[in-house]
C-alpha cells in the first residue's frame, strides 16, 4: 500500500502534461461580525440629503428560497458570468436539473423583486442573484453584472440564518475578484489560498496548446487592445525544454518552438524558424498551459524567473495578454452530498 499525498498526485499528473488548478482559496469569517461590518459600511455610505430628496431610491430586493419554476432564470444569470471567465463549466438544462436533484446543498436563496415568482419567470428581470448554501458554506453566489446590492442582500440573509443557528464561521467560495473577499477581510476573517485537505484539486490539460493559442486569437486581440490600442505589435514566444545531463554536466535549455504573435493585418499566430522581433518571451514548454488558462499568468511566472522578457514592452504586453488569477472553477458541480 502506497500513500500518495496531494503533491505526489500533482507530480504524477504533471508528467502527463496536466497542471493543477486550485479553487484560488475561499474566505471565512464569523457571521455576526460580517453582519456588523456590513451595517457599519451602509451607515457610513448613507447620504442623508439624497435620502431626504428621494433622488436615489435603492432597488427593493427580497431574499427568499428558490422556486423550481425559476430555474431557467438561474441558468441565464450564470450564463451572463461566463464571458471572460476561465474554468467555469458550461451547464445545460439537464445539468441544472441534476444539480438540484442530487440535494448536495441544503438551501438555495434568490434575490428577487417580489416574494413570489412572476408570471414570466424565465426572464432574469425578476431575479438579481442566487446562492447555493451547504450548512455553513456558501458554495456558489452569482449575481447580475450590476448586482453588488444583490450580493450584499444574499450574504446578509445567509449570515442572519447562520447566526440564529449558532454557527461560528461562515465560508464563501467565490472568484478571486469577488467583493465578498473584501467584506470578509474587513470583518476580521480572510481568504485561504489553498483548498482544504479533504477537498479535491482540479487538474487541467490542453491536448494541443499551440492550437489553443491560435483558436483564442480574438481573445488576445481584445486584451492587447486595452494596452496598445490600434497600434501594431509583435510578440515572440520561445518554448524551451531542458536537455538530458551529459558527461560534461547540464547543457541548459533547448528551444522547442518559436512562435510569433502579431496583430497586423489581423491577429494571427505562426511558427517561425528565427525570431527577429525585439519583444520576445522565453519560457518552458510546461509553463505554456498555466500561462494560457490564467492559472499562473505572465506576472507570476516573471516574478519567479520562469518567464524572461527581452524588453519592458514585452513584459507589459505579456501581462496584458496573459493575466493571472483568472482561473476559478465553481465547486458546486463537484460538491459531494
Amino acid at each position: 500500500v502506497v500513500a500518495l499525498t496531494r503533491t505526489h498526485v500533482r507530480e504524477l499528473f504533471a508528467r502527463r502534461g496536466c497542471v493543477g488548478c486550485g479553487q484560488s482559496g475561499y474566505a471565512t469569517a464569523p457571521p455576526r461580525t460580517v453582519l456588523a461590518e456590513m451595517m457599519a459600511q451602509e451607515r457610513a455610505a448613507a447620504d442623508p440629503i439624497a435620502t431626504y430628496l428621494r433622488r436615489h431610491r435603492p432597488r427593493r430586493l427580497v431574499v427568499r428560497p428558490l422556486r423550481r419554476v425559476e430555474l431557467p432564470a438561474l441558468r441565464r444569470l450564470y450564463d451572463q458570468q461566463l464571458a471572460g471567465r476561465c474554468g467555469w463549466p458550461v451547464r445545460s438544462d439537464a445539468s441544472w436539473d441534476w444539480l438540484l436533484a442530487r440535494s448536495a446543498c441544503d438551501r438555495v436563496y434568490v434575490a428577487a423583486s417580489s416574494t413570489e415568482p412572476a408570471l414570466g419567470a424565465r426572464d432574469t428581470d425578476s431575479l438579481f442573484g442566487y446562492a447555493f448554501v451547504q450548512r455553513t458554506r456558501i458554495v456558489e453566489l452569482v449575481t447580475a453584472p450590476d448586482g453588488t446590492d444583490a450580493a450584499r442582500a444574499l450574504v446578509r440573509r445567509i449570515c442572519l440564518d447562520l447566526s440564529e443557528q449558532g454557527a461560528w464561521l461562515v465560508r464563501c467560495d467565490a472568484p478571486p475578484d469577488s467583493p465578498i473577499h473584501a467584506w470578509f477581510r474587513q470583518a476580521g476573517g480572510g481568504p485561504v489560498n489553498h483548498p482544504a485537505p479533504e477537498e479535491a484539486v482540479g487538474m487541467a490539460r490542453l491536448l494541443n496548446p499551440l492550437d489553443c493559442l491560435t483558436q483564442c486569437s480574438p481573445l488576445w486581440q481584445r486584451r492587447a487592445a486595452a494596452l496598445v490600442g490600434d497600434r501594431s505589435w509583435e510578440l515572440g514566444l520561445e518554448l524551451t525544454a531542458p536537455t538530458a545531463p551529459s558527461a560534461v554536466g547540464f547543457c541548459g535549455p533547448r528551444v522547442l518552438q518559436r512562435l510569433l504573435l502579431t496583430n497586423l493585418p489581423e491577429m494571427r499566430v505562426e511558427m517561425v524558424d528565427d525570431l527577429n522581433c525585439k519583444d520576445r518571451l522565453r519560457l518552458s514548454e510546461g509553463d505554456l498551459v498555466p500561462l494560457l488558462i490564467g492559472e499562473s499568468g505572465a506576472e507570476g511566472l516573471h516574478a519567479t524567473g520562469r518567464l524572461r522578457a527581452t524588453s519592458s514592452d514585452a513584459t507589459l504586453l505579456a501581462q496584458s495578454l496573459f493575466p493571472g488569477g483568472i482561473w476559478w472553477r465553481p465547486p458546486l458541480d463537484d460538491l459531494l452530498p
